[in-house]
């Protein structure tokens, strides 16, 4: 009888979320097109459009006990990059962007004539899923910003469909991209695929790369965009010795169409320190301008842990100059963190089930009390919803300022974000990545006694605004105290 009840629970809970989901497409849609609709349609009819994709979403609503069905929570795929993860669990969220009604204000003449790179580049990622929030973006200080991103087929051509072909056409890329370029700001676009299949055929078709070259300058060139970011995220060594031929091809195809334009490459933070592994950093960086490392996801298996422990840092950095020129390393760093369910609230506790991306906005927004995990050199929380304990690890000023001086005391060729939009209003995410926060803001290792249970929270996905989670006071016994503790390396001039 239990295991029939949980089955009907399951199943419901499947059929609601679907439901949900299909009222807020039909929201959007009808949001989206409710100005030009004015012209055309009587007030009856509109009224009846948003009726039609509003009434389902309320009755779902009711059904629900007035709590609104959110996307799937993230899980733990496997063979799946930690970014498709991400992508995976933010997939069913509805977004609300609207078409382009103008083109992007080209980058000045200077901008060009430049250099594909800064001296000093602070590169950040911005993500469809983000782009509602995009003119709130804390832009000072970047210079470049790579919008991701569009899909990527097996055989080169763009996939011109989807929520990441939605935010390339939409109103709100076209007023990022002018706003970046009249701050002097370049602006690239992020052609990707974490698909297997994909990854082999992009590797072993000789035409793919001059076909994706093509279709991507088109669409660099329709939006007045200043180059490419590849994000193709792959595991094992049967496309190792191919991949760097394929990324060589696309990069002379970009340049036949104009030299100006940067093109970098993502790479994993280990890719440097194992030799059977996707991707042969030395052979790559010698045909793009930058690698752009993902210094994320380096979280222990089982247990709660640091996203981008200091320590892990360092090695991979000395992994890296090694073998690529330090001038072509850009070292990039989360804006978000994991929260993991544990069996209790000690430091690294063990996990008892997936862990669940979460953003800084949010982190900070819950008003969770702080702790410091001294060997990590990064915060991290616990709290308590019922009678689950959870932990979260993440990072902030504090610790993106530390991991700023290490690069620079390795002369990389700058830092780089993932994600703009996940830090919500705190520009100091920003300024610590430029080096200009100097003072480091410890605290207590972990609790002193057991933390006030927040409310549950309403969503677990990533998404910047600090609103949607509730807001309990921290025990006071766990309030850091700010502190001048000994930087890694002194302050570099930057």
């Amino acid at each position: 009888m239990w295991v029939k009840t949980k089955i009907r629970f399951v199943l419901y809970q499947r059929a609601t979320a679907r439901l949900a989901n299909h009222a807020f497409m039909g929201m959007r849609t009808a949001v989206r097109h409710s100005c030009a609709a004015f012209g055309r349609e009587t007030g009856g009819a509109l009224s009846a459009r948003l009726g039609r994709a509003i009434l389902p979403l309320f009755l779902v609503i009711l059904s629900s006990g007035g709590v609104l069905p959110h996307a799937s929570t993230p899980r733990d795929l496997p063979g799946a990059s930690p970014m498709a993860v991400m992508e995976e669990s933010l997939s069913h969220r509805p977004l609300w962007l609207t078409p382009a009604t103008i083109v992007p204000v080209p980058a000045p003449a200077e901008l060009a004539r430049a250099g594909r790179l800064r001296p000093h580049e602070l590169f950040a990622f911005a993500p469809y899923w983000t782009l509602d929030r995009a003119a709130a973006f804390n832009m000072r200080g970047l210079t470049t910003v790579a919008y991701f991103g569009v899909d990527v087929a097996g055989n080169g051509r763009l996939i011109r469909e989807g929520t990441g072909w939605e935010g390339y056409e939409s109103q709100q890329l076209a007023e990022l991209i002018s706003r970046a370029h009249k701050a002097g700001i370049r602006v690239v676009l992020t052609a990707k695929t974490f698909h297997a299949d994909s990854l082999h055929q992009l590797a072993t078709d000789r035409t793919a790369a001059a076909r994706l070259g093509r279709e991507l300058g088109a669409a660099i060139k329709a939006k007045n965009l200043d180059g490419a970011n590849l994000d193709f995220e792959g595991f094992g060594t049967q496309d190792r010795a191919r991949f760097p031929r394929f990324i060589d091809g696309v990069t002379k195809a970009l340049h036949q169409q104009d030299e100006a334009w940067q093109v970098t490459v993502d790479t994993y933070v280990s890719s440097a320190q194992v030799e059977d592994t996707f991707y042969d950093v030395r052979a790559i960086s010698r045909v793009v301008d930058a690698l752009f490392v993902m210094g994320y996801d380096m979280y222990a298996s089982g247990v709660a842990s640091p996203n981008a422990p200091l320590p892990r840092y360092q090695t991979a950095i000395e992994a890296y100059i090694a073998k690529v020129p330090a001038a072509k390393i850009i070292l990039g760093t989360p804006f978000y963190g994991y929260d993991w369910p544990t069996v209790s609230n000690a430091p690294h506790a063990r996990a008892t089930g997936p862990k669940t991306p979460i953003t800084y906005a949010d982190i900070v927004g819950a008003g969770w009390p702080r702790y410091w995990d001294v060997d990590a050199q990064s915060p991290w929380t616990a709290y308590k919803v019922g009678s689950q304990w959870h932990e979260v690890y993440y990072d902030d000023p504090s610790s993106l300022s530390q991991k700023a001086h290490l690069a620079a005391a390795y002369r990389v060729r700058g830092m780089g974000a993932w994600a703009l939009g996940m830090e919500g209003a705190d520009a100091r995410l920003i300024q610590a990545l430029l080096g200009k926060a100097v003072s480091i803001l410890n605290g207590p290792a972990g609790p002193a006694r057991s933390v006030a249970a927040p409310k549950p929270t309403t969503s677990s996905s990533p998404k910047s605004s600090p609103k949607a989670k509730p807001k309990p006071k921290p025990s006071p016994s766990a309030s850091p105290s700010p502190s001048e503790t000994p930087l890694p390396v002194p302050l570099p001039t930057i």
